[in-house]
């Protein structure tokens, strides 16, 4: 695995970041027992958050739903802060439909 030294590697853009969500998805599914995976995975997914929250979060919540599982069990158990993210987002979206 190749590692990012600087976070000005990561995208910004928000379909180069989905485009990297979407990998790392399909990547987190099939090595979810490869802790040497999982770790650089969501350290990239929280700094690409920190970068991009919005189209980070856009792009976890439209994952296919085996790949955003996966996603969202591994930030509940390695990155609360990524998870907290997740549930402010969709409480947003459920906040911002109410007033419609």
């Amino acid at each position: 695995m190749v590692l990012l030294k600087e976070d000005n590697e990561l995208p910004s853009n928000e379909m180069k970041v989905r485009e990297l969500v979407s990998y790392l998805g399909k990547r987190l599914v099939e090595n979810r027992k490869n802790m040497d995976f999982i770790m650089p995975s969501i350290a990239v997914l929280l700094a690409l958050r920190d970068k991009s929250c919005n189209h980070t979060i856009e792009a976890i919540l439209s994952l296919p739903q085996k790949q955003g599982d996966q996603v969202i069990h591994f930030a509940k158990q390695f990155a609360p802060d990524l998870e907290e993210s997740i549930e402010n987002y969709k409480n947003s979206l459920l906040d911002f439909s109410e007033v419609e």
